[in-house]
């Protein structure tokens, strides 16, 4: 008998060797199941390894794909891709690590994190938030502190400036007014105190000169 085919003792008719087993020529009977990740359609003379992200059926005659979120291991089992890795495709051969900025949606799908939230390689989920005075862009790989004259919006997604008026140092989360007898334009880190002879105008933004007859000491209103 030709391989893949077997004939026992006395028997003058070859029979096929069933799925999952193979013969070599001449054979009295077929070996009993091909290796562990092998397969062989009926008749098969040899046992055919399957490609990587798959597995063998179970009887051993053909491979089936590893559905998404899962890996083949060995080419014998398929395994759910740990916390913050993805296989998006069926039939992937290994998980596909998350990058910073993203994380981890059903092992099948790296999701960026939302504006405010970062997260590192391999995540799982994003953090909470930035701490305050900080943004991050969607999909950031780290908060930033916000420059001074400028505060984070209500997402902290980015920073915005302060109006005029007000100041904020670098790092803080709000706007601050300034003092009496000091101003301040938009985007100002600090405030300045009026010199003699000048006062803050209504609004804070800039100091002016006293009217004719008046007179004012640093730092008046």
């Amino acid at each position: 008998c030709l391989a893949g085919k077997f004939a026992d003792m006395g028997n003058i008719t070859c029979t096929v060797c069933p799925a999952g087993s193979t013969s070599g020529d001449a054979a009295l009977a077929c070996d009993d199941r091909c290796p562990m990740g092998s397969v062989a359609q009926v008749g098969s003379p040899i046992c055919t390894p399957c490609d990587p992200g798959s597995i063998p059926s179970d009887d051993r005659s053909y491979c089936v794909m590893c559905e998404k979120g899962k890996h083949s291991t060995a080419n014998t089992r398929c395994e759910e891709c740990t916390a913050g890795h993805v296989a998006v495709s069926p039939g992937s051969p290994e998980c596909e690590e998350c990058s910073a900025g993203y994380y981890e949606v059903n092992h099948v799908e790296c999701k960026q994190c939302a504006a405010g939230k970062v997260s590192s390689a391999g995540s799982a989920e994003c953090t909470t938030g930035c701490p305050p005075g900080h943004v991050a862009p969607a999909g950031a790989l780290s908060c930033t502190a916000c420059a001074a004259g400028s505060v984070p919006d209500s997402q902290q997604a980015e920073c915005e400036v302060c109006g005029g008026g007000t100041f904020a140092a670098s790092g803080d989360a709000n706007c601050t007014s300034c003092a009496q007898g000091k101003s301040a334009r938009s985007g100002s880190g600090e405030c300045d105190l009026c010199e003699n002879g000048f006062v803050p105008d209504t609004d804070q933004v800039q100091c002016t000169i006293c009217p004719v007859g008046r007179f004012a000491s640093a730092g008046d209103a």
